[in-house]
């Protein structure tokens, strides 16, 4: 008999997968058992394989010679998170982090606000709402959640070949670019250029590990050590605003010098165009004899 419970449990656990799998999709029954079955009853796997090939909107398109039509169900859903008829703001904002179980200081609220293009910080914009997720086919929270969660893994994927895409023009979405929209993302004016010192190093702190991660790195703790140093010689010595060249070139820095050499920056090289604060970050390690003159 305890054949029979076995197999009777590893069914039961099967059509649990199968059932998950369909409340998270809206597919039909037949479909959702081809592709639990094509991965093997791992539904992680499966949602994956699912949303990859999703590639056009569910129920509207956009047409030629007329407005972008939405599905009902994201109207109803942006409803009942908008702050006015085109966007969703702070307060909207927190309730929709809050349903999706995601706090403001997870990684995953950063990658849900590249996801859909918010403007700002606490700001969703009702055009990039609906037709991204209607381009994903996900039309309720329970399958937002899920997307979500796939996209954030794809972007720290070490991988090139990445499976989700800007819906508005078709670039990949990347560790890089998300680091990149984020200068934009928290400045407060339009015509802002700089952001204070606090916030770039709050943000690098959410940043780093997921750049250690998607690059595999084998000398975290050294690198650690080096980033600490760097935001102590911000603090202490620059203590001036980044700019948004300074922001872009410091995430190039971390890759080829940093981790690359953690130690003594063998790749760094002088004669090379990086910003001024990376140079004085140099001069103030060497300075402070936490780095060799000879070193690089």
């Amino acid at each position: 008999m305890n054949w029979f419970k076995h197999m009777l449990t590893r069914l039961k656990s099967k059509q649990l997968v199968k059932k998950q799998f369909q409340e998270l999709t809206g597919v039909t029954s037949q479909s959702a058992q081809r592709f639990v079955e094509n991965a093997n009853y791992n539904l992680e796997i499966a949602l994956d394989n699912y949303y990859s090939r999703s590639s056009s909107p569910a129920v509207t398109t956009t047409t030629s010679d007329g407005p972008r039509k939405y599905d009902k169900r994201l109207v109803s859903l942006f409803s009942k998170y908008k702050e006015d008829e085109k966007h969703i703001g702070i307060d909207g904002t927190i309730s929709y982090l809050e349903d999706l179980s995601i706090s403001p200081e997870d990684p995953l609220a950063l990658t849900i606000a590249y996801f859909l293009k918010a403007p700002r910080v606490g700001v969703f914009t009702r055009d990039s709402f609906i037709t991204i997720w209607q381009h994903y086919s996900c039309f309720s929270i329970v399958q937002m959640k899920s997307v979500i969660g796939l996209v954030h893994k794809d972007i720290l994927s070490p991988s090139e070949d990445k499976k989700y895409t800007d819906v508005f023009d078709g670039k990949p979405l990347t560790l890089k670019g998300m680091y990149e929209f984020t200068f934009e993302f928290l400045k407060e004016v339009e015509n802002q250029r700089v952001l204070d010192v606090d916030t770039c190093i709050d943000y690098w702190k959410l940043f780093m590990p997921m750049i250690l991660q998607s690059t595999k790195a084998k000398v975290a703790k050294q690198v650690e050590v080096r980033l600490d140093q760097w935001y102590k010689f911000l603090h202490e010595d620059y203590k001036k605003p980044i700019s948004f060249d300074g922001w872009c070139q410091f995430y190039l820095f971390v890759q080829d010098i940093i981790i690359n050499d953690p130690e003594g920056f063998t790749n760094y090289d002088e004669m090379q165009s990086w910003p001024s604060v990376m140079d004085e970050y140099i001069e103030y390690l060497r300075d402070n004899e936490l780095l060799e003159s000879n070193g690089v």
